[in-house]
């Protein structure tokens, strides 16, 4: 029994020591071809220990093999097949892994800085009409007739610094996860990629990018909503809050804000993938501007029409207590002031207060979403970032 163990044992070390010999070939850079050969026979290492036996898994634990830049030794878990070298230098699948995500969050960020630059006035008409809580709706012009009468042209861009600050790093998380949890979900089938699977990869992307800026986006909109003369820029805002209101001030309106962004990511990020592909495949070369500009005004317009009550009830929680105000809507928890906001819009607003601000909302979604993806399809071409 031990003699045939020993000898069953003895053909992984024989493998290791044939992987061994060529790594340490490539390694004196024998040639660029023997790297790539050594790679794929590391991979098949990996793949052939996942079926060893627990004595051999632990006869390899304890095996010390010194190539050079071996600074560890190796080690192998049989109950997930798990291998580490242990090199010093990144191995190339995370090399390339690292540079496309660093692209991913470039071509995002300048996606995001362009895109709400160039929409910040019709983002602030919509954020007004938004937090307006007459029942009778402010029209447009009367709402772009008092902006204006705060201080001209640059009253529309009121806020747009935080904005920036807000989505910039917002869309490189969103775009870069959106990339990394889809390689996660499909694995080697990346290229074959469902619409379902496109819709989860996103919601998931965009609720944890959201969760991770929501302090940002409180900010924008107090900046956006208050009066002139009640916070002289973003650090003033923050030290008022932080002094009045406590931490958790930043993050009301979380959760609305997470369950309206699930059905919204998922939307816009699935369907836009869903329409560059297939016009890729279509025409045998990458879409043109034009298209992408279309692609990504179509799919944010469906997407916002989708999520847009919470974003409402969102915009309400945010801006309840601004200047030190009482509060109007009560709650133990955020569920509970949620169904507060809810009631209020519903009851003391009407149904329609759900959708209000929704026409200028889309007037500055659509091109800014539209602009978003095309600034950042081309910038991922500029960057040669490979397309899925």
């Amino acid at each position: 029994g031990w003699s045939s163990s020993c000898s069953s044992s003895a053909r992984p070390l024989e493998r290791l020591t044939t992987w061994r010999r060529k790594r340490q070939a490539a390694d004196s850079g024998v040639a660029r071809e023997e790297e790539r050969r050594v790679r794929m026979e590391e991979e098949s290492f990996r793949q052939i220990l996942s079926h060893e036996t627990e004595i051999e898994a632990e006869l390899l634990f304890d095996y010390k093999f010194p190539p050079p830049k071996r600074v560890g030794m190796l080690k192998w878990r049989p109950s997930d097949a798990y291998l580490e070298t242990g090199w010093e230098d990144e191995p190339p699948q995370l090399r390339e892994q690292t540079a496309r995500t660093l692209k991913f969050m470039l071509a995002g960020i300048t996606a995001g800085a362009v895109s709400r630059t160039m929409t910040a006035p019709l983002d602030r008409v919509k954020i007004l009409m938004q937090a307006n809580e007459m029942r009778r709706k402010l029209t447009i012009s009367e709402v772009v007739r008092d902006i204006r009468s705060e201080g001209g042209f640059f009253a529309f861009f009121k806020g747009n610094g935080a904005n920036v600050l807000k989505v910039c790093p917002e869309t490189a998380l969103k775009l870069s996860l959106n990339d990394r949890i889809k390689s996660l979900v499909c694995g080697d089938r990346i290229s074959n990629i469902s619409i379902p699977q496109r819709f989860l990869s996103g919601a998931i992307a965009g609720c944890l990018a959201q969760a991770l800026v929501y302090p940002l986006e409180i900010l924008h909109t107090r900046l956006v909503v208050s009066p002139p003369g009640a916070y002289h820029g973003i650090l003033d805002v923050l030290s008022k809050m932080m002094r009045t209101e406590g931490v958790l001030a930043f993050y009301q309106g979380l959760i609305p804000s997470c369950i309206g962004i699930f059905p919204y990511a998922g939307v816009d990020i699935a369907l836009f993938e869903t329409w560059n592909s297939m016009y890729t495949k279509w025409k045998g070369s990458p879409a043109p501007a034009g298209v992408l500009l279309m692609a990504g005004m179509m799919s944010a317009s469906v997407a916002q029409f989708c999520s847009y009550p919470l974003v409402v009830v969102r915009t309400r929680m945010q801006i309840d207590g601004t200047n030190g105000a009482m509060r109007r809507y009560a709650g133990s928890n955020q569920f509970a002031i949620i169904i507060s906001v809810l009631r209020h819009l519903v009851f003391k607003e009407g149904v329609t207060a759900m959708y209000k601000g929704i026409i200028p909302s889309m007037l500055k979604l659509c091109p800014a979403q539209g602009i978003s993806w095309l600034v950042f399809e081309k910038t991922k071409r500029l960057l040669r970032v490979h397309h899925e």
